[in-house]
């Protein structure tokens, strides 16, 4: 960080670079906290009349806290959570919020801002503060995902692996009659030590009930991505399908009918080493019964829609992928808290080159 720093010297934005990069750990300062205490004690208990729980879920420190702005360049939502964190915390366990450079280097603002313990947004100051056991709160999308039309806030898409991996592409699936989908498929490569590259898409599809046909181009473009990219390794699909197996869409992934004169082939893991009807959408689960409710209005209603898909000997003669297990996750609370709105698939595969 302090190297693209460095890089913007000169004008402006070398002078909100250079503002920006003087930071420390020194702040909040208890003295600041407690002069305008009754300015913000009023705006929280009265005005916004705000309440917090769930304090008791919050690990010990470092830990870092991701938040939505709610309120365009008026962010009072960060300022309201640091004061109820100082009035639950004090200066034992000092919260640390982040904010633009440009907000960082303007002379009265920043040092204001200082006081109050906030750091620039940057990898540096961020992983600074974590090391040295601070709490820090996060808002990536700064006060322009407030300003964002809803269709372009919500979701996003991230792949996890144990090896460094490669982003090959990242394909935008909205459609003129299903913009409900604003996160991208991710396709990435994974180097499997002694095996090769792997191709990893992480896909999701649109939610409404009616947008089957939707999903079943969504799904057309999805084994394009696959074909783009695809290696000897057979290919692994995983996401959220918002479609059961008897669906069109799914039915075309796992070889069970064409769409638009097109045939493809991947094996269902729970299909294959899955227990029970493996339900990832349920009304069993409270952070779902009132999507459910307001969505489909039905009692009972409980669906697999999240799937983990395999490339089978059709498209990788070469290799193979064998399921050898398909389990559910995040289907119990733990300390009474739901993970998720979703249940998570847990898949153990053994996979190779057979040559």
């Amino acid at each position: 960080m302090e190297d693209q720093r460095e890089g913007k010297a000169g004008g402006l934005s070398g002078w909100v670079a250079e503002r920006a990069g003087e930071w420390d750990l020194s702040g909040p300062d208890e003295a600041t906290f407690q002069r305008q205490k009754f300015f913000w004690n009023v705006l929280v208990d009265y005005w916004f009349r705000m309440e917090i729980d769930g304090w008791e879920h919050i690990p010990d420190p470092p830990a870092l806290l991701v938040g939505i702005h709610s309120g365009a360049p008026f962010v009072w939502d960060a300022w309201t959570v640091g004061q109820q964190w100082w009035r639950r915390f004090g200066q034992e366990r000092p919260l640390h919020g982040t904010a633009h450079d440009a907000l960082m280097a303007i002379p009265l603002i920043g040092r204001y801002f200082r006081s109050m313990g906030v750091l620039p947004a940057a990898p540096d100051a961020i992983s600074t503060a974590l090391a040295e056991g601070r709490d820090v709160a996060l808002w990536p999308g700064g006060e322009v995902d407030s300003l964002r039309p809803w269709a372009e806030r919500y979701g996003g898409s991230a792949v996890a692996t144990r090896w460094p991996h490669r982003v090959l592409e990242a394909l935008d699936l909205r459609l003129s009659e299903a913009t409900d989908v604003p996160w991208c498929t991710l396709a990435v490569s994974v180097p499997l030590p002694g095996e090769g590259d792997l191709l990893f898409l992480a896909a999701t599809a649109s939610w409404r009930l009616d947008a089957e046909s939707a999903r079943e181009r969504q799904a057309l473009a999805l084994t394009d991505l696959d074909a783009r990219h695809r290696g000897a390794l057979p290919t692994i699909i995983a996401g959220d399908f918002n479609a059961t197996p008897d669906a069109a869409s799914i039915r075309y992934l796992t070889g069970l009918q064409s769409l638009a004169g097109r045939s493809a082939h991947y094996h269902d893991a729970w299909a294959v080493a899955g227990d029970g009807p493996g339900h990832t959408w349920t009304v069993d689960n409270p952070n779902t019964r009132d999507v459910i409710d307001q969505i489909v209005r039905q009692p009972n209603h409980r669906r697999r829609v999240d799937y983990v898909f395999t490339g089978s000997w059709h498209a990788h003669p070469k290799a193979h992928c064998r399921i050898r297990a398909a389990t559910l996750a995040f289907d119990r609370p733990v300390d009474g808290v739901w993970p998720s709105d979703h249940l998570g698939v847990v898949v153990d595969v053994e996979i190779g080159n057979d040559s």
